[in-house]
């Protein structure tokens, strides 16, 4: 892997960590044999950057177009291994298909509620004999506790016969 570099619109230039082509088509492939990664050099503004597009080969030989690693303004992305992930996405013959919005946060929830029952309960079966009333754990008590206790007593003792 190597070093991907690219530019911000304010000038800034950046480098990522980037995927080379054959893990990225290994990858592809462990999803379905018959995908392939293509670079096809586009002019985007003054810039010559490469559009990576994923093709399926059909039985005829031929190639029919899966997917461009692009954003919505047409801008391409470098090489990475997030092209695998919205092939994934997108393939309509996945078992898992991607869950939307209210899906995921019931999931959350659920996921969050069976982990507060599982810490309760195992809170509750450490301490069920304290928990009962029968076993009682005394408390750490330091010196200035016990004096500030004496001071109080003292002053409520006071004020009971002013």
């Amino acid at each position: 892997m190597g070093y991907v570099h690219s530019q911000t619109g304010s000038g800034l230039i950046l480098a990522q960590d980037g995927m080379d082509v054959a893990a990225v088509e290994r990858a592809l492939r462990r999803h379905d044999p018959r995908l392939e990664v293509q670079g096809h050099p586009t002019l985007y503004g003054r810039d010559l950057r490469i559009l990576w597009k994923v093709f399926a080969r059909l039985e005829d030989g031929s190639l029919a177009f899966v997917y461009a690693h692009q954003l919505d303004d047409l801008t391409p992305l470098p090489l990475s291994s997030s092209i695998v992930d919205a092939v994934q996405q997108h393939d309509p013959n996945t078992r898992g298909r991607a869950r939307n919005v209210d899906q995921e946060t019931a999931r959350l929830k659920a996921e969050h509620e069976k982990d507060a029952r599982d810490w309760g309960d195992a809170i509750v079966q450490e301490f069920e004999k304290k928990l009962d009333g029968k076993k009682s754990s005394p408390l750490p008590r330091s010196r200035s506790l016990y004096m500030a206790r004496i001071r109080m007593r003292a002053k409520q003792h006071r004020d009971f016969w002013s």
